[in-house]
């Protein structure tokens, strides 16, 4: 029926050589997506793209994802400008903040991005642009060039709207202060 069922969905998702990965922000929906037709287009009754199909739930019948076409804005500018294509990179790991993460570990928002990792590494990914904008770990990213991270989409999301040297300003939250600063995005090579 093309109806969508969810918005913000996070999945892992198994490739056919057993690999994984993890996605997020993604779209719910019960349009059929099939074996060999990822990355067709998910439309909207007025024939605009709003979603690229990429995965499905094998054991449910009929349940599929498609990324918000605005998270491959970046990607796709690119493209059509070199015929290469890039992602940005910001270089951070977090935690995407929900009522329940905000509880979890005692953060004052509901919303955001908590620069975080489990264990004893880093999560500010060392000469990265997070790190030369001054970001840490600890550290509650809420808004993107005004777009509030939560509100407007995932962390993910946001900056896939963006390409490689693209210059953002990030507002954040340290010890309960609310700053800013600038980030001049990289190429990802991962």
């Amino acid at each position: 029926s093309g109806i969508i069922s969810g918005t913000g969905r996070p999945i892992t998702a198994a490739t056919g050589s057993g690999e994984t990965e993890s996605l997020t922000d993604l779209i719910q929906t019960d349009a059929s997506i099939n074996p060999g037709n990822s990355g067709g287009p998910l439309v909207n009754m007025s024939g605009q793209v709003i979603g690229i199909n990429t995965a499905i739930v094998e054991d449910a019948n009929g349940i599929g994802f498609a990324i918000p076409v605005n998270a491959t804005k970046g990607i796709l500018a690119g493209v059509l400008e070199t015929g290469e294509v890039s992602r940005a990179f910001l270089g951070v790991n977090y935690v995407t903040i929900t009522p329940d993460v905000a509880r979890e570990y005692d953060l004052s928002v509901n919303n955001g991005a908590y620069v975080y990792v489990s264990g004893s590494g880093n999560p500010v990914a060392s000469g990265s642009p997070a790190e030369k904008a001054g970001l840490k770990k600890g550290d509650i990213l809420t808004k993107i060039n005004n777009e509030a991270i939560g509100t407007a989409g995932s962390l993910s999301s946001i900056l896939g709207e963006y390409r490689p040297n693209d210059k953002l300003t990030i507002t954040y939250l340290r010890d309960g202060k609310e700053q800013t600063t600038q980030v001049l995005l990289s190429k990802y090579n991962g």
